[in-house]
This record gives structure tokens, sequence and C-alpha cells, in this order.
């Protein structure tokens, strides 16, 4: 019933899920238009590998490249002129294609044949992701117990002018809460 104050970061919430549309658009000039979770032309999804909770990301740019990840995971798709009936057709049998395999060995084999894929990582599998520790995007902040913790850093880095650390941590869900 009563009112409350809520502090929210809009640079937080705005950059980190709209980040790419903003490196985009202000690399090209071009503003960005909404697409869901495809782009035209495309096809992408997740299949379930081998493991609990294991999966590969795959994203099919062209024809050329459903054509290939047909052949690899053994389904005809060439006599099917409905394009939603060839894209469930080619998910089925790649979803039970990569059920046999890692998600880094089905991710693996389709970039060996040219496609778009990469394991799925955990949170957890990313605080160690070599790439992100070498972007910085982890960064070491202090608590106010004397300890430090990690937080995601920016999503844009710059060569020159912009900050190159968090200089304070983010406050903890309800630590300024009276």
């Amino acid at each position: 019933g009563k009112s409350r104050w809520v502090d929210l970061s809009q640079r937080e919430v705005v950059t980190t899920l709209l980040g790419d549309h903003i490196l985009k658009a202000s690399l090209d000039g071009v503003d960005p238009v909404p697409t869901g979770n495809a782009d035209p032309g495309q096809v992408a999804w997740l299949s379930q590998t081998a493991g609990e909770d294991r999966w590969v990301a795959i994203s099919l740019e062209s024809a050329s490249d459903r054509e290939r990840l047909a052949d690899i995971v053994g389904v005809d798709i060439a006599d099917d002129s409905d394009a939603d009936a060839q894209a469930a057709a080619l998910r089925s049998a790649t979803d039970r294609w990569a059920a046999q395999r890692t998600r880094e060995t089905a991710a693996a084999e389709l970039r060996g044949a040219g496609l778009n894929a990469a394991p799925v990582n955990s949170g957890e599998e990313l605080l160690d992701d070599p790439y992100l520790k070498a972007r910085k995007w982890w960064q070491p902040v202090s608590r106010p117990d004397g300890g430090t913790e990690h937080q995601r850093g920016y999503v844009v880095t710059f060569e020159q002018g912009g900050p190159d650390c968090m200089r304070r941590r983010a406050p903890h869900v309800g630590e300024h809460t009276e």
C-alpha cells in the first residue's frame, strides 16, 4: 500500500540488452529494426547435447548453410518447398544428432563445416571464460566486509577516453532499503 522509491540504473539495463544494437547503430548510422529472436533469412536455435543442461547454439544464414547442416545431421530437406516444414525437419534431425555429442564436439563439428555454432556456457562457466577475462569483463570490486566480488564490466570499451574499470560495486538487492 505505501509508495516506494526504486533506483534502477538505466545504463545497466539498456546497454546489457541492447549493447550490440547501440554499437551497430553508432558504426553504420542506421537505427536497428526489432526482429525478435531472428534476423531475416536466418534460422537459429539451441539443441540439447549430451550431459545435463548442455546446449549448442546454431545459426544458419543461407540456404547453403541449411543444406550443409542437413548433410551433417542426415536429413533430406530438398523435397520440402515449405520453409517452415523444412526448418522443423532440420531442427528435429539436429536435435537427435546433437544429443549424441558433447556441446563442444557438436559446435566444433559444425564450425568445421563452416557453420555458425557455439557451446552455450552457464553463468558459472563464464566467470572462467578466457575471452571474457582477456577483455576484463569481470572486474573485482570491494565489498563492505573488506572482501571483493566480481561484477560485469562495460559492454563497449574504448581505445581512448572511456572508463577502464568499475569504480564501485552496485548495491546488493535490498541493501539500501530502509
